[in-house]
């Protein structure tokens, strides 16, 4: 059974491959990481952890914003920690959530917000039955 988050490369081939995450997933808090990491061509994909409380609601979805055009620029694929509406809005790859922040999402009906914008999506499991909620 093909995942409600596959990804198609966006060429007219006539085949599909699934994207998978480079060797590297750097996990960052700041645009100078981003800015520096994004540069590096064998790094594939960067994650956004924003953990600043002291940030607004502006502040974040405007960091967010900045980071998806520096990873846009430079063909890297962004991620988002968390904040998955900030990450559907920027059109960033996609998003990975937490085992509380996976409930919120689905009692807001972010999980069909994600699979219409077809952002990718990872969730943190640190047992089985956490693996058994993540695989539904």
């Amino acid at each position: 059974m093909k995942s409600p988050f596959h990804r198609s490369p966006s060429s007219s081939s006539t085949t599909t491959a699934t994207p998978t995450l480079g060797k590297i997933l750097p996990i960052v808090s700041t645009l100078d990481e981003i800015k520096m990491l994004s540069s590096i061509p064998s790094i594939t994909d960067i994650q956004l952890r924003i953990k600043d409380t002291s940030l607004t609601s502006t502040d974040i979805s405007t960091l967010i914003h900045n980071a998806q055009s520096i990873c846009s620029d430079q063909n890297k694929r962004l991620w988002i920690n968390d904040y998955w509406q900030d990450a559907i809005d920027a059109k960033c790859f996609g998003v990975h959530l937490g085992q509380e922040d996976l409930y919120k999402c689905v009692h807001n009906h972010g999980i069909q917000a994600l699979r219409g914008a077809n952002l990718a999506l990872g969730i943190s499991t640190h047992s089985y039955a956490e693996l058994s909620v993540a695989l539904g």
